[in-house]
């Protein structure tokens, strides 16, 4: 599986919208969506250092997350791209490039493009 960069910034977007005391789970954000694709990429989040959360996966549910929440890095990381306008213009330049769309290069753009 390939990371789809708009579901995570769907997931941040949600995780940093949620009630503080709710317990986030990939079963109670992004409504709609696979909850196995969602916990597969709150899984990369976490290894990007954008979410902390714990890994509560067991065999027959190999992508669940639960208690998860939004890192000092993912903040920052949402403010760059939560903008539809901006996060357009960044999708529009990697494309325009032929850059590979990767966490970091979406914050290089970002720095280019503000």
């Amino acid at each position: 599986m390939r990371i789809n960069y708009d579901l995570v910034r769907k997931i941040l977007i949600s995780v940093a919208d949620s009630d503080i005391h709710q317990d986030i789970s990939n079963y109670n954000i992004c409504i709609g969506e696979d909850t196995d694709v969602v916990g597969w990429h709150i899984g990369k989040l976490i290894e990007a250092g954008y979410l902390k959360g714990i890994n509560s996966s067991t065999k027959t549910e190999p992508y669940d997350y639960i208690c998860v929440e939004l890192t000092y890095s993912g903040e920052q990381f949402l403010n760059k791209i939560e903008n539809n306008q901006l996060w357009a213009k960044i999708k529009k330049n990697l494309g325009d490039n032929s850059v590979s769309i990767t966490f970091k290069a979406i914050e290089l753009t970002y720095n280019i493009l503000r």
